[in-house]
């Protein structure tokens, strides 16, 4: 092939790649657009989401002793606290959780293309990191937009690597401290990125590094210690204590690496850690330190997430945020290099080579694809959620749905406390507050509290064949009404009191 060939072949693709980005960056906006105003669960704990927030308006504390009617989720509180402002605004529901979640993935959208574009020069590198992190919304678990912390977490964990890396100054590293501690405030999880930030903070100057350090110790710290005092100690039973109980899955050690770098990121992990070792061998010490500090705390953060019990594909998000920035700005400056002066017996091998750069990470981007109108609710998905209200609202007496939050309300009914919630201070050792927490369900269950209980599978916590009968399936559509991403749920059992089963009207 002649290298005016292969010049041509090589500006297509070259195209081609920024094309993909783009496309992925209007698919992800398509699917936002269809999905935000879907007031169901687009992920089985969405509502449980909501169930904070309700509280919040309702001026009641956020971290307290458990009952059936209320156990606060192991996050710190900002992303409920946000949400519970713009539901003042819009009215209480899922979407004031979503709007928070999305304008967040537009300001990670907005800091990736930032950081790119200051350490590149270069829109297309910067164009290419967005549309690399918006390719990887289906492997991270089509988290973006929905009613969870996790993008706001992100962003502002972002935003302080930013600050850090772009500006030098006093002020600047205060900034990094806030952006840093507002993401702890909204995840615990950024305790792990902090310490690497710290890290660097001391390594470039460890006078200005006081700033950063003392403003992070103040923050944290104080927030820490104020908010454990309005809740009695509460805050720090929930956000600290329960979490730590739970157990690490070791298989993950090296599955995590296999499975969710390797396998779905070849690329991207390769570049990540070839471009990491240029920068650290070959004078560039500085930006070699800071990227190689925030690659960890990122990435570590990523991997923290996925070995803890329950850790989701969400967890995935920090790392391949940081992964996305390091592909924009390494790609930058491998087509530097390519497109350099070189002989005339260099330019057909070196013309050779570029086309393969450039077909490889058309593959990765390509590889990333995914079908958005599975994670789109149907009008039947929508149908089948009133219906299932209807049959809430037949019901005179309360009603226990302890495997999704919020719906309950649609129906006039008092929303309990999640499952996942429950389930989260049963699985540590055996403690008081976990034999509290048992005996209250077994005795709302002995006492025939509910008129009727909805559970996704035919089993619960607690046996409830003493007290209720099975009566069968909710819907009579296998395919109606399952939660779109996470973990595949619906409403599927009926239990009916077993002295009144036909307790409707």
């Amino acid at each position: 092939m002649k290298t005016s060939s292969l010049d041509w072949a090589a500006k297509f693709l070259r195209y081609a790649l920024l094309s993909l980005g783009i496309l992925f960056v209007v698919i992800y906006i398509a699917v936002v657009l269809l999905r935000i105003r879907y007031p169901f669960e687009l992920e089985w704990m969405e509502g449980s989401e909501v169930d904070q927030v309700q509280r919040i308006l309702n001026g009641l504390k956020l971290y307290v002793n458990p009952t059936l009617e209320f156990i606060p989720l192991l996050y710190t509180p900002l992303y409920f606290y946000v949400s519970a402002m713009l539901a003042k605004l819009i009215g209480i529901g899922l979407m004031p959780l979503r709007l928070v979640s999305f304008v967040a993935s537009v300001g990670s959208f907005l800091v990736i293309y930032g950081l790119v574009r200051w350490e590149t020069r270069n829109t297309y590198a910067a164009m290419l990191g967005v549309g690399t992190f918006a390719a990887m919304f289906h492997i991270s678990g089509c988290w973006y937009d929905i009613a969870r912390p996790d993008m706001l977490f992100v962003f502002f964990a972002l935003l302080a690597i930013y600050v850090l890396r772009r500006y030098d100054s006093w002020l600047s590293w205060v900034v990094a401290g806030v952006c840093i501690s507002l993401s702890f405030l909204t995840k615990q999880t950024a305790l792990i990125i902090v310490i690497p930030m710290g890290l660097y903070c001391i390594y470039a100057n460890w006078r200005r590094a006081i700033l950063f350090i003392a403003t992070v110790v103040i923050l944290i710290g104080g927030s820490t210690w104020i908010l454990n005092k309005i809740h009695d100690g509460w805050y720090d039973f929930y956000v600290f204590e329960v979490p730590r109980e739970h157990y690490i899955l070791k298989a993950r050690y090296i599955f995590f690496w296999i499975t969710d770098m390797l396998n779905p990121l070849p690329v991207l992990c390769a570049v990540t850690v070839l471009y990491l070792v240029q920068k650290l061998t070959n004078g560039v010490r500085k930006e070699g330190v800071f990227y190689f500090l925030m690659a960890a705390g990122m990435v570590g953060a990523a991997w923290s997430g996925r070995l803890h019990s329950g850790g989701y594909l969400n967890a995935l998000l920090p790392g391949y945020a940081f992964m996305a920035i390091l592909f924009g700005v390494a790609f930058h400056q491998v087509e530097g290099i390519l497109q350099g002066k070189v002989s005339e017996e260099q330019a057909h091998s070196v013309a050779i080579v570029r086309v393969l750069v450039y077909l490889v990470c058309v593959a990765q981007l390509a590889g990333l694809m995914y079908n958005p109108k599975e994670q789109i609710p149907t009008k039947v998905d929508l149908k089948a959620g009133w219906e299932l209200v209807k049959m809430m609202k037949s019901y005179e007496g309360e009603i226990y749905l302890p495997c999704h939050g919020f719906i309950p309300t649609y129906a006039g009914k008092k929303p309990q406390a999640h499952v996942a919630a429950i389930s989260d201070l049963l699985r540590g050792k055996e403690t008081p507050i976990k034999k509290q927490v048992l005996e209250m369900v077994k005795e709302a269950i002995r006492e025939k509290r509910f008129q009727a209980i909805f559970l996704d599978k035919d089993e619960y916590i607690v046996d409830l064949t003493q007290s209720y009968t099975n009566t069968g399936r909710i819907f009579s559509d296998y395919q109606a009404f399952w939660t779109v991403t996470g973990a595949e749920a619906r409403p599927e059992f009926l239990f009916l009191p077993k002295e009144s089963e036909q307790v409707s009207k």
